[in-house]
């Protein structure tokens, strides 16, 4: 062991080395040790064999992907037991952005090389008649879990959740396999089944179960991972954590944000790209897990990634107020003074957001017109007076009516603004609209008026927006990407009654951004800029869709400046964004572009570092990348004139 850069390095560490033709850091593995040079042999990940001697203080060891032992665990996070919720996970201390929270050995990886006759088997009977869960690699880790697991693990194994009265019930699948499935020869094939192991179908389904609602998707093979304190976490559209594997794969568990000590611990179930889109899909997505999700995002009463344009002013937006409730309007507006516009949602959890305060604000701004309106109203009838007062009184009379105006307004109670309500449903007034039961919520209601132009939008137009849009969805996510002319058709028939603050606009984006990166880079880089822009608005926290995006904005626009690259590798493309660019550039339209990708890449590497980790590939990827530009930089600075 061989001290260097404050740490003992050995043989087999991971380490991040830098590597002497640019400065840059790239992955690799110390092969040996020259203590007295102060020097380490290093194998590279990409096979380069070229400069693998390093100095020790050129090493940065990866050293939190190892996995925590099971007290340490215990020692940062504690499990709670909430009404409505079951078991979450909670932190023990204050924790910030990116702070790593535990690292997590999995309980089985339940791939298909660990037992390859058993998933063969199962598979094959799949293909004969599908199994009503659809997959076979459920009953294939549980029948694993039996086989491999101590009876230890098992327990923990059975001791997940999964929803209530499912466990009671022996599903047509497992009825199946105990009937067509061969245990003894199973079982027996190149390993005994462990002795004085029982297995029942009620034991079997409970594995399944355990394996169906806990598990994640492996990440380079076919098959499941199972692990026993990342399992009781709760999911959350607004997570607080986010991970990426380690070792063996182990689970790294990371803060997405600060919490304070006792902060709930969450992750989402769903992928990056799903937390793009609307409390709907969301909801929808997340009934395989049979739970209606009540997160604090999912409870904003506005839902910032469903806007649809304003047929008035055609920029401004109507957002779709997910959980419309009369008696809750009715509270905001005992709250909707002109002061009120700016207050902060009630939700801890998500008041210190972007999203969460421009959710409320445009809740609250549709509440404080509606008081302005009604103050107004009232103000009417001083103004008529005034108006008929004589000429040779007029001066006195304005005076008059300014302070009657201030007197009125100052008289507008608690009660008169709750009362707008009243004066204006359904229930105390139905001759003025001529519909419905006194319950019956308009489509107008559903949206908010226009964040820019504050134009109400009327019941034709809601509802023309809100038949469209479940159709505009399945066409969306049927797309072909390789049809372009059809994403585009789309692309601009959304864009006429969707505002770009629609996931569905951003999903466009997306196809569009990826199909011209290497035809039209100008195109490109403005659906890049699009969608970084809907992010930034619609879900203001740090994510790899978000940093990639940022990533790739910044290489298109150095593309822009220096062209294609034509390197086969990371180093050498690193090289190039220090190169000369083309005869007829100019100079300082270089230096605001190569500023920009400072800047993008710089928010990049920020993003990565808390999602992975500073000695993650991805954060060193964009350093280098940085550090590269920042030398184009110096040298256009310096250059002659």
């Amino acid at each position: 062991m061989v001290a260097g850069n404050k740490t003992n390095f050995k043989v087999g560490d991971r380490v991040h080395a830098r590597w002497v033709q640019n400065g840059s850091y790239y992955p690799a593995t110390i092969k040996e040790l020259r203590a007295k040079k102060g020097q380490a042999v290093v194998d590279w990940d990409d096979g380069d064999t070229i400069d693998r001697i390093v100095p020790l203080l050129d090493l940065t060891l990866v050293d939190d992907a190892k996995p925590s032992t099971r007290q340490h665990i215990d020692d940062v996070c504690i499990v709670k037991d909430l009404p409505n919720k079951g078991r979450c996970l909670f932190t023990r201390d204050a924790l910030r952005a990116g702070d790593v929270i535990f690292c997590e050995k999995a309980t089985l990886v339940a791939i298909e090389s660990k037992r390859q006759d058993l998933w063969d088997v199962l598979k094959e009977m799949h293909e004969e008649e599908c199994f009503d869960l659809g997959t076979w690699t459920f009953l294939y880790a549980s029948l694993l879990s039996l086989l491999t697991l101590p009876e230890e693990d098992i327990k923990v194994v059975a001791d997940k959740f999964v929803p209530d009265g499912e466990n009671e019930v022996i599903s047509d699948d497992v009825e199946r396999v105990f009937r067509d499935l061969d245990f003894v020869k199973v079982f027996n094939k190149g390993r005994a089944f462990p002795s004085g192991r029982t297995y029942t179908k009620h034991l079997v389904q409970n594995l399944i179960n355990a394996w169906r609602y806990n598990s994640f998707g492996h990440h380079t093979e076919d098959g499941l991972v199972l692990y026993n304190r990342i399992s009781m976490m709760a999911h959350g559209c607004d997570p607080s954590c986010c991970w990426t594997y380690g070792d063996e794969d182990s689970f790294v568990l990371r803060s997405r944000v600060a919490l304070p000590p006792g902060g709930e611990l969450t992750i989402s179930y769903l992928q990056d790209d799903d937390l793009l889109k609307g409390t709907d899909v969301r909801r929808g997505k997340l009934e395989n897990w049979r739970f209606t999700c009540a997160c604090s995002r999912c409870s904003l009463k506005v839902d910032l990634c469903r806007g649809f344009r304003c047929l008035k002013c055609r920029v401004g937006a109507h957002y779709y107020k997910e959980n419309f409730d009369r008696d809750h309007e009715k509270e905001l507006k005992s709250k909707a003074t002109p002061f009120a516009i700016g207050m902060k949602p009630s939700n801890s959890n998500v008041e210190s957001t972007h999203f969460g305060r421009s959710s409320q604000k445009i809740l609250m701004q549709e509440k404080f017109l509606k008081f302005h309106k009604h103050n107004m109203d009232m103000l009417q009838s001083p103004r008529a007076m005034a108006s008929s007062s004589s000429s040779s009184s007029s001066s006195s009379s304005s005076a008059s009516s300014a302070q009657m105006k201030m007197d009125v307004a100052n008289a507008i109670t608690t009660a008169d603004i709750m009362s707008l309500e009243d004066s204006a449903s359904p229930r105390s007034n139905r001759r003025s609209n001529g519909k419905g039961s006194p319950g019956k919520v308009r489509p107008h209601e559903w949206l908010t008026p226009c964040d820019v132009c504050h134009d109400a939008c009327n019941d034709f137009s809601a509802k023309q927006c809100l038949d469209l849009e479940p159709e505009y969805t399945q066409r969306i996510e049927a797309l072909d990407k390789t049809n372009i002319q059809d994403v585009e058709l789309v692309y601009n028939a959304a864009l006429d009654f969707f505002h770009e603050n629609h996931w569905c606009v951003n999903a466009c984006e997306q196809i569009l951004a990826e199909h011209y990166q290497e035809n039209d880079k100008g195109t490109s880089i403005q659906h890049l800029r699009n969608r970084v822009l809907f992010h930034e608005r619609c879900f203001g926290r740090p994510s790899f869709i978000w940093a990639g995006d940022l990533e790739t904005l910044a290489d298109m626009l150095q593309k822009s400046i220096l062209g294609s690259p034509s390197s086969k590798d990371k180093k050498s493309t690193a090289d190039k964004a220090t190169s000369s660019p083309g005869p007829g550039s100019k100079p300082q339209t270089q230096m605001t572009k190569l500023s920009e990708c400072l800047n993008l890449y710089r928010k990049a590497q920020s993003q990565f570092s808390v999602l992975c980790g500073p000695s993650h590939p991805y954060s060193l990827a964009t350093q280098n990348k940085w550090h590269a530009v920042q030398h184009r930089v110096n040298a256009l600075a310096t250059a002659p004139t």
